[in-house]
């Protein structure tokens, strides 16, 4: 049965002029770029974006956990209010959460009244390195805030990744009609060589 298949599309190639063969050839050459644009290329751009927004929680929740650190040493909670209102500088932070060791409680900073922190990531205990923990739509960070050696509490940063889906999304959309427009002018081409 597969022989039979593989002589019907030889003899179809065979039947056809060299110009016909030459537009196929380009119409699969341009159709393997449009699956590779579509499906290979946005798979390493989220990649590369994910890992970009980690570096970046890293960072700023090492500067944000410095920066507490002499506020919470002294128990100096209008700085720690100072210093969370800077965070939120940065849109796509959603929540910040600061768990003290010496009050044994927890200080949550909310930009909206909308926002929540997931109970499961509200920590029982204090880490001593930064973590990062992803779902769907967000991404948590946790470090601790240290002076010196002593482990004054814990910071964690939720990030929303709304915005990093939407610029993904938008590139996307915009490869997608760079990829129609090479097909069309493939098929064009391929037309004008075939006549």
């Amino acid at each position: 049965m597969a022989r039979g298949h593989e002589l019907r599309i030889n003899k179809f190639i065979s039947d056809r002029s060299i110009r016909t063969k030459i537009s196929i050839a380009i119409l699969l050459v341009l159709s393997v770029v449009f699956v590779f644009n579509w499906i290979i290329f946005p798979t390493q751009q989220r990649k590369t974006a994910l890992e970009g927004m980690q570096s970046k929680g890293r960072s700023l929740i090492r500067m944000l956990a410095y920066n507490l650190s002499p506020a919470l040493n002294f128990n100096d909670l209008e700085s720690v209010n100072e210093i969370v209102k800077s965070a939120y500088q940065d849109k796509d932070i959603s929540f910040v959460l600061i768990r003290r060791s010496q009050y044994n409680d927890t200080l949550f900073y909310l930009p909206k009244e909308s926002a929540t922190v997931p109970p499961e990531m509200i920590p029982d205990k204090i880490d001593t390195a930064v973590s990062i923990f992803m779902d769907k739509d967000h991404m948590y960070v946790s470090a601790p805030i240290q002076t010196g050696q002593q482990t004054l509490g814990m910071l964690l940063l939720g990030f929303s990744l709304k915005s990093l889906k939407l610029e993904i999304a938008e590139k996307r959309m915009l490869i997608l009609g760079l990829n129609i427009l090479i097909l069309i002018v493939g098929i064009v081409i391929a037309g004008y060589l075939s006549n």
